[in-house]
């Protein structure tokens, strides 16, 4: 999450919490998951996908 605060110490206390907490850790496993997934995706996989999340939106981007 980008944050904008004309304050120097508030985006390093957020930058602890978030170590603290481990949100980093858990981002960092979720790209590499991504990764691992995009790897290994085929085409055929791609479009599958493409198709099935075409399918659950209406034109206005809603819930079908």
């Amino acid at each position: 999450m980008d944050m904008n605060i004309n304050n120097e110490r508030v985006p390093a206390m957020a930058h602890e919490a978030s170590r603290r907490t481990g949100s980093e850790t858990r981002l960092l496993r979720a790209h590499e998951i991504i990764d691992q997934m995009r790897a290994t995706m085929t085409d055929a996989d791609r479009a599958a996908m493409r198709t099935d999340l075409a399918e659950m939106y209406d034109e206005y981007g809603l819930p079908a």
